[in-house]
């Protein structure tokens, strides 16, 4: 049983990150975020002894609840026992912050210990569960009776029976859709989309944002859509090469908790898609999820699920089989605009990619290293 006290050396390689730089700078409106300002701080003694103890406790009691994390222990002593120990995370706040002149700069210091210890039960409790599961973990073949597929074969568009003129445009685009050649969405809400062709449930629809039409099975957002238009672009231009190697590529739309793919190693994350190239007897599974990280930092657990799955991969001991993870950020946001303090090397080795670069697609099958990129391309193809 996982107990809130407890720092087991995962925390050396795995410590806590927690930036207050951004937040303070939304409530000052001052400029803090410059790489240079950012003091890296402990709780010392002095600031412990303003905390309310009783308050953290609820606290992490109400948040070990939402989680239904009913096996974690959570005790007072065990708070003030972590408390005391720095060593397991990283704290990025204006040392004024933690010298609190008011009840108000009080208040802030508990929230900043909230936050640590909610971050830090958290991750202690991703550990255990990986311990337990490691030895159980094995490989599955997936079947058509899997619930990451989905039960219908058929989408369910629906809309006010009022817009008339929309309704007939969305039967008669039906009556179409299956034929030998498609047409374009005759509407503006809905994009169909159906490459790749051996995406393993097609068509693929999205819908616009701001549409009041609702898809079931969920419809790809804005940023999932753009990954997979971009995808079908780069099968057409690399059919050659695909041939030529005699691989095959395969694209699945994970499902959600419940019955997609997830990794308790990133906080039960359910990455967006399942990508599967098949060459040589050989299969690189791959996790691929458009994720927005303006509001996020590289400590993020969907970020480290890139170094993690290696992990993962290790346990499942099937040499034909590998593992990766990749986070794509959508336009516009770019490397520029985060405030991270991580050079080029660090977004490569972690497998973030930007989406506004145009090559990006490409860096996610020269991070795989299995096709020989060299070879020629051809014309217009579907996989």
């Amino acid at each position: 049983m996982p107990s809130v006290g407890e720092i087991p050396n995962y925390f050396d390689d795995h410590s806590v990150e927690v930036d207050f730089y951004p937040r303070i700078e939304a409530i000052t409106s001052r400029s803090l975020t410059e790489a240079s300002d950012k003091n890296e701080e402990n709780l010392e003694p002095e600031q412990l002894a303003l905390l309310d103890i009783d308050e953290l406790y609820f606290e992490l009691e109400q948040f070990k609840a939402e989680r239904s994390w009913h096996n974690l222990n959570v005790t007072k002593d065990g708070i003030w026992e972590v408390l005391q120990d720095s060593s397991w995370y990283k704290l990025k706040i204006p040392s004024s912050e933690l010298a609190p002149s008011s009840f108000d700069g009080v208040e802030r210091l508990q929230r900043v210990a909230t936050e640590l210890l909610k971050r830090y039960t958290e991750r202690l409790y991703k550990y255990r569960k990986r311990a337990y599961i490691e030895p159980r973990l094995e490989v599955q073949e997936l079947t058509r009776d899997d619930d990451n597929i989905p039960e219908t074969d058929h989408y369910t568009i629906t809309v006010d029976a009022g817009e008339e003129q929309l309704v007939r445009q969305i039967e008669q685009f039906a009556d179409r859709m299956n034929s030998d050649d498609p047409p374009p969405s005759p509407f503006k809400e809905v994009v169909h989309f159906s490459k790749p062709d051996e995406h393993l449930f097609e068509p693929v629809l999205h819908v616009k944002s701001g549409s009041d039409l609702t898809i079931r099975p969920v419809s790809l957002n804005e940023g999932e859509f753009r990954f997979v238009n971009d995808l079908g672009d780069w099968c057409e231009e690399k059919e050659a090469l695909l041939e030529s190697q005699d691989a095959e590529l395969y694209l699945l739309r994970n499902q959600s908790r419940g019955k997609g793919v997830g990794f308790f190693e990133a906080n039960n994350f359910h990455p967006d898609f399942i990508l599967w190239l098949l060459k040589d007897d050989e299969q690189y599974v791959t996790f691929i999820d458009p994720h927005g990280l303006v509001h996020t930092g590289p400590g993020d657990a969907k970020i480290e699920l890139a170094q993690d799955i290696k992990n993962v991969e290790d346990r499942l001991d099937e040499p034909s089989i590998t593992l990766n993870s990749f986070i794509l950020s959508p336009p516009p946001t770019g490397r520029s605009d985060l405030d991270w303090d991580r050079d080029e090397s660090w977004f490569r080795a972690n497998n973030v990619l930007f989406m506004n670069n145009s090559n990006y697609v490409q860096k996610v099958f020269d991070t795989l290293g299995v096709l020989d990129s060299t070879e020629a391309t051809s014309s217009p193809q579907t996989i």
